[in-house]
């Protein structure tokens, strides 16, 4: 929610009514774009309270931000809505004048924005209404004390919340109002709340029926009457069947993929053949028989003419009715919704002396910022492309002159000059002009990033049924925000444009469905629209690949102000639209995929790709996904010590949202999600083959994922001059029983940890190598004390010179035991001679309430809880010991941390704490879960200063000599030149 939470909080400031707080609660957000707008609102507002905690759902993050507000009134603003100016002013008003009515909160009328419009106009007092449905928006103002009474928000699933607490309130014998104006508004994105929820709304329903029985049974009556309407609209609704069809038809492509699911399961299970894997048989026919669970199961949905989503119900004429709704839905699904099949295809050869792509560029006055444009072009991974450049007339005499320069400077560059005509006829001119298959029209101000074009002519080449490839946007300039589009819908086109202006289109797409229009506003979108018409459909790359600049003077600024005059302008032009649609996805009964063996025909050449360094060694580094973690953490930071001596690209395998990708980004450019790429597992091998000959691939690196086992064999024959490195971190997880399968494919194993090692040798054959590298950490620009002044830290957080700090830090979870450090500290404290050690607890997790109670039970001021922090060194800096006390941990570089910033280190005797700990010497390492041992090191390190500061020296020296990250790079800097001789 980074990109919107400025237009809340402004929606704040501009309230009429003065008299309130902000609390914002950061309910563990995962990209780093909304972490540093966080950071940047807490500069800008300091009167703002912000508040970090693990993710538990918005349930959790509303109760607490409501814990720790003064008001007497809330509201629950979500991060991209707003409020009206009078919105505070006027619902504050009812309440203090009905306070004695009983009226608990008070609603409004609802303005939607973003892709859509509507105003939702409920009524004010109707229970009967709310047992249905939820008729009050969720950011409706409530009292405080009606809060603490009714218990609080509940976790009821799908973001309804709200409508549980509502109806919780009603149940306490209170009241609410509305004010009868349009005083909030909603923001409708494509993955908003409000689409994912209602599909769980019976689910929803039955929840809040079980927990307010008395609530429906004292209004059992109104209850049925008003069920019985709205069903009567629901099946009148459904015998409207061009206006349901759509919505029922988007399951197809859901009950494809889970069959597709079942039988590569069932080929996994058939393949499996050592007694080795009878586990992993086992778990793989449960998963095969979830997956056709779901598959039975699928829910049915119909499209509704009002806003109100039918449930369940207890009278027994009325659960038929429902029934009857149900059946008759699914049997227009059996009708409408023909069996897909699949035809395998093979692509054609392209002749190699012509470029496979083709960007237009059309031109006009724009001499400030085509310079960027075309060196996005320049930095592009995948080079057969051409350029073509349509100056649209331009007035300016240094766009003249820089259209010379270009002439001179880029002479590979194909420029058309025309009288000025507009960005369409531009267009047309440049792509009557293309010789390319494929067709990208870029702006003159608008930036690609590097994997652009090769990801977009990636798609388009091994996806037969796909004629246009769009992607996630950056938006930089006047505004500043990452966009996610919705995934492509031909279907929602007409009414959302979810697909980028420089998306990558078939030539031939433009030549049916007849081009740009000129004077229309959003040509780009008409041109979307007619080639979806046409047949001619498109996906998404969930990726932010294109940079889309925005300026006083944009498009994007000037086209705001005409938007839904142009939007009704271009449905226009498409009376019959929807009809077209439900007669091309009925007649696509039959799906294409390309042959394996022909995907890459057309991309098979080194000279089709930008040269990376050919003096140094190509490294193709295998990951999971790109998400937070330790194990991402250590790759991260060995990959930035070595990248100056190896051309490092990477691949992920499995779907993710891949939070961490912008820190690889500071080590490569070259990213492949393959799950973003590809529909068909089985082009995984022949994208990474593909990618291993024209990329010149000298080694593998696989590090921690099985998504690789079955191809590595397949690999190997392909290019048995390749080297394997598979590293694996624990011997708990199926990598490490996978790659001993595959291990006649690998030439090199890894790990952090002896105990890993000496499980491989037990299992490998005697000719196998196996290494251990430890993990390290960035103990020079991060980890250092001497870049801190730990004296300043210790004075903010009470310390005196002749008091000693310990510390734990990290999740607040059952497996770290923070509940072990305050016992240990309250056993401490009991000793009068250690009054002067105090004790802090950093982190957030579900324990955190309960640790909070026992500390105010213990009633001492030298244990602190400091809540949730991010500058960990800052606080280790001021640091005496740190206290480790998990039940379960690896390699823990929470201890290599510490040890970092000169502080001794006390840890449990698990993973491979003993390893880097020497017990005596730089810390101790204790029992899992023992107050006693860690009590008793700590009393004992009080009444020895001298030993504590030796350790401190020992810690600090230990990770300087072995565990920093530049010992980290230098240990696999030495593999991979080893391993690629």
């Amino acid at each position: 929610m980074g990109a919107f939470i400025n237009d809340a909080i402004d929606s704040v400031y501009a309230q009429t009514y003065k008299d309130y707080e902000i609390i914002i609660v950061d309910d563990g957000s995962t990209d780093e774009y909304t972490h540093e707008q966080l950071k940047k609102i807490s500069k800008i507002h300091p009167d703002i309270r912000l508040f970090y905690k693990e993710n538990s759902g918005l349930s959790g993050a509303k109760n607490y931000g409501i814990e720790r507000a003064v008001g007497e009134y809330i509201v629950c603003l979500d991060a991209d809505d707003k409020l009206a100016p009078a919105f505070i002013e006027k619902t504050v008003k009812v309440l203090e004048q009905r306070k004695n009515d009983k009226v608990a909160f008070v609603t409004t009328w609802v303005q939607e924005f973003g892709i859509r419009d509507n105003i939702w106009k409920t009524s004010g007092y109707d229970v009967t209404k709310l047992l249905i449905t939820n008729t009050v928006h969720a950011g409706s103002i409530f009292r405080k004390d009606v809060w603490d009474k009714v218990g609080g928000f509940k976790k009821v699933g799908a973001s309804y919340e709200d409508w549980e607490f509502w109806m919780n309130i009603v149940e306490h014998g209170y009241k609410w109002d509305i004010v009868e104006e349009v005083l909030f508004y909603y923001r409708i994105r494509a993955n908003s709340l409000l689409s994912s929820a209602q599909s769980s709304h019976l689910e929803i329903y039955n929840t809040n029926y079980e927990l307010h029985k008395k609530l429906y049974g004292k209004f059992e009556k109104e209850f049925a009457l008003e069920n019985a309407r709205v069903i009567k609209e629901l099946r009148n609704s459904i015998a409207e069947k061009d206006k349901s069809i759509e919505e029922l038809l988007q399951y197809k492509d859901e009950v494809i993929k889970l069959r597709e699911k079942i039988y590569w399961l069932r080929d996994e299970i058939h393949g499996l053949r050592s007694s080795r894997v009878l586990s992993k048989v086992i778990k793989l026919r449960e998963i095969a028989g979830n997956t056709r669970g779901k598959l039975n199961n699928l829910p049915s949905k119909t499209i509704h003419k009002t806003r109100v989503i039918v449930a369940p119900v207890i009278p027994s004429q009325i659960r038929k009715a429902a029934k009857y709704a149900y059946k008759a839905s699914r049997q227009t699904i059996a009708k409408k919704n023909k069996v897909v099949s699949w035809e395998f295809v093979d692509n054609t050869e392209w002749d190699k002396r012509i470029n496979l792509v083709s960007v237009v560029i059309p031109f006009f006055n724009r001499a400030d910022t085509i310079d960027d444009t075309i060196q996005s072009l320049g930095s592009q991974t995948f080079k057969n492309f051409e350029t073509i450049l349509v100056d649209d007339g331009s007035t300016d005499s240094m766009s003249q002159k820089k259209i010379d320069e270009l002439n001179i400077k880029y002479p590979e560059i194909k420029i058309i000059r025309q009288k000025n005509a507009g960005v369409a006829s531009a267009r047309n001119n440049g792509i009557n002009s293309a010789n390319g298959k494929y067709v990208v029209c870029l702006d003159s101000d608008d930036i690609l990033e590097p994997t652009y074009l090769e990801k977009c002519t990636i798609v388009l080449e091994t996806s037969p049924d796909i004629s246009v490839v769009t992607t996630h946007k950056n938006m930089f300039g006047v505004v500043n925000e990452a966009y996610e589009n919705a995934k492509y819908n031909p279907v929602e086109l007409i009414k959302n444009n979810m697909v980028i202006t420089a998306a990558e289109f078939k030539k031939e797409a433009w030549h049916v469905s007849g081009g740009y229009k000129s004077g229309i506003g959003y040509e780009d979108w008409e041109f979307w629209i007619s080639m979806a018409e046409h047949g001619f459909w498109g996906k998404l790359i969930p990726e932010k690949l294109f940079r889309y600049r925005t300026s006083m003077q944009s498009r994007y600024i000037e086209d705001k102000d005409t938007h839904w005059d142009t939007i009704k302008n271009i449905q226009n032009l498409h009376p019959k639209y929807l009809k077209k649609i439900r007669t091309l996805i009925k007649k696509r009964n039959i799906k294409h995929a390309v042959t394996p063996k022909s995907g890459f025909i057309n991309l098979d050449k080194q000279d089709m790709y930008r040269s990376a360094n050919e003096d140094l060694p190509n490294i193709l580094v295998a990951i999971p996904w790109m998400t937070f973690g330790g194990a991402e953490t250590l790759i991260i930071n060995f990959c930035k010590e070595v990248k100056s001596t190896f051309n490092l690209s990477f691949i992920t395998g499995l779907d993710s949202g891949n939070e961490w990708e912008y820190k690889f980004r500071e080590i490569s450019e070259q990213i492949y999600h393959l799950a973003n790429l590809f529909d068909d597992e089985k082009l995984y091998l022949e994208f990474i083959s593909n990618y291993i000959t024209t990329r010149n691939i000298s080694v593998l690196h696989i590090i921690h994922t099985s998504f690789m086992k079955s191809m590595l064999p397949e690999i190997k024959k392909r290019h048995p001059e390749l080297k394997i490195i598979m590293t694996v971190f624990n011997d708990r997880a199926e990598h490490f029983e996978n790659s001993v399968l595959e291990q006649d494919c690998i030439d090199v194993f890894t790990t952090d940890n002896a105990k890993v090692a000496e499980h491989y040798k037990k299992e490998l054959k005697a000719d196998h190598s196996v290494k251990v590298i430890p993990n390290g950490i960035n103990s020079t620009n991060i980890f250092n004390p001497d870049l801190i002044e730990r004296d300043k830290v210790r004075k903010e957080l009470s310390i005196n010179d002749n008091e000693l700090g310990v510390f734990f830090i990290g999740r607040l979870s059952e497996e770290k035991n923070p509940n072990v450090f305050i016992a240990a500290a309250k056993q401490v404290l009991n000793n009068k001679e250690n009054n002067n050690i105090k004790f802090f607890i950093i982190g957030d997790g579900h324990m955190r309430t309960a640790l909070e109670e026992e500390i105010k039970k213990i009633g001492n001021d030298n244990i602190k809880y400091l809540g949730y922090q991010t500058e960990i060194e800052k606080y280790l800096s001021a640091a005496d010991i740190f206290v480790l006390p998990s039940s379960v941990e690896g390699f823990p570089l929470s201890i290599l941390e510490a040890m970092a910033m000169r502080v001794v280190v006390i840890a449990s005797d698990v993973g491979a704490v003993a390893e880097v700990v020497d017990n005596g010497k730089q810390g101790y390492v204790v029992k899992p879960g023992s107050q006693e041992e860690i009590s008793e090191h700590i009393t004992s390190l009080n009444k020895n200063p001298k030993l504590l500061s030796e350790m401190k020296h020992e810690a600090r020296n230990k990770v300087e000599h072995k565990y920093s990250n530049i010992i980290l790079g230098q240990n696999y800097t030495k593999l991979y030149k080893d391993i690629a001789e």
